[in-house]
């Protein structure tokens, strides 16, 4: 993601992690072991992933530029990287 970010942020791409660990203490020692550039929301109540649906971790919304949910991925696997970005592409080119 730390890459996404800095390739695309000057075409308007915002990464917005959210975390659900319990103890934020413990996410924030695995961030300083591996910071993040993008911006990291904590929600251990789990009301994002509710209000998304999320039913697997991690999951990842493609979000366009008027808030709608564009696409949807759950799980990550090495092979559908190619076809995410691909996605990033075509919506960061969008402008309405």
């Amino acid at each position: 993601m730390n890459g996404l970010q800095q390739e695309h942020e000057d075409e308007g791409l915002v990464i917005v992690a959210v975390n659900l660990d319990q103890d934020r203490e413990l996410a924030e020692a695995f961030l300083a072991q591996r910071p993040a550039r993008f911006r990291i929301e904590y929600d251990a109540p789990g009301n994002i992933a509710r209000e998304f649906g999320v039913q697997a971790m991690p999951t990842s919304f493609l979000i366009d530029r008027q808030g709608r949910v564009r696409a949807r991925h759950a799980g990550f696997r090495d092979k559908q990287r190619e076809e995410r970005e691909r996605q990033i592409d075509q919506l960061l080119k969008e402008t309405s």
